[in-house]
C-alpha cells in the first residue's frame, strides 16, 4: 500500500512538474512574442512620423538622382558600411601608431578615450556590415541591423553637432572625414527605414 501511495505521489509530482514546465514555456513564448510586437509597433510608428515630416514624392526626385533598379538597397548599405569602416580604420591606426611610438603621456587621457571609442565604433560597424549581409542573404537579424544603423547614425550626428558647437576639440574625426561618414550613414539609415519589415 505504501509502495502504491509512493508511486501515485511520484506520478502526481511528475505531472505537476510537466504542467509547470509547459506553463513556463507558454508564458515565455507569449512574453517574447509580445516584446517583438511592441518593437514592431514602435518601429512602424517612428517610420510613419518620419514619413509625415519628410514627404518626398517620386516626382520630386530628378531622374539623375534616382537609383537604378538593378542597384539593390543592400549593395548601397554595404558600400556605406565599407566607407564608415575605412575612415574609422584610418583614425584608429593613427591613434594606435601614437600608442606604439610611446610619444604620449599618461596625462593625455583624451588619446586613450579616443582609442577606446574608435575600437568600439569599429566593432559596431563590423556588426552592422555582417547583419546587413546576413539580412540580405538569409532574411535574418533585421532588427539588430536596424539597431546598429540607428546607433551609428546618432553617434556620428552627435560628433557633427560637437564640431559645430565646440569645434574639433571634442570630436574624434576631422570635419571633411566626418561629413563623408555622416552622408554615408544618413543614406544607409534612410534606406533601412524605407525597407519594409519582413517579420
Amino acid at each position: 500500500t505504501s509502495t502504491s501511495k509512493g508511486t501515485v505521489t511520484n506520478q502526481t509530482k511528475e505531472t505537476w512538474k510537466n504542467l509547470q514546465d509547459k506553463t513556463t514555456e507558454f508564458t515565455r513564448k507569449r512574453r517574447r512574442s509580445v516584446d517583438i510586437q511592441k518593437a514592431r509597433d514602435k518601429k512602424d510608428k517612428f517610420i510613419t512620423k518620419l514619413k509625415e515630416k519628410i514627404d518626398i514624392q517620386e516626382d520630386d526626385i530628378p531622374n539623375w538622382m534616382k537609383i537604378p533598379k538593378w542597384v539593390k538597397s543592400a549593395y548601397v548599405e554595404l558600400f556605406c558600411g565599407a566607407v564608415l569602416l575605412f575612415f574609422t580604420l584610418i583614425e584608429f591606426n593613427n591613434r594606435n601608431s601614437l600608442f606604439v611610438s610611446g610619444n604620449w603621456e599618461i596625462s593625455q587621457t583624451q588619446y586613450v578615450i579616443e582609442w577606446i571609442t574608435l575600437l568600439l565604433l569599429m566593432f559596431i560597424i563590423i556588426i552592422y556590415i555582417l547583419t546587413t549581409l546576413t539580412n540580405f542573404l538569409k532574411d535574418r537579424f533585421y532588427y539588430l541591423q536596424l539597431f546598429m544603423v540607428s546607433l551609428l547614425f546618432f553617434k556620428l550626428l552627435t560628433e557633427f553637432v560637437n564640431i559645430m558647437v565646440h569645434g574639433l576639440l571634442l570630436s574624434i574625426f576631422i570635419t571633411p572625414i566626418l561629413l563623408i561618414m555622416l552622408i554615408a550613414i544618413v543614406v544607409a539609415f534612410v534606406m533601412k527605414l524605407r525597407e519594409p519589415s519582413k517579420y
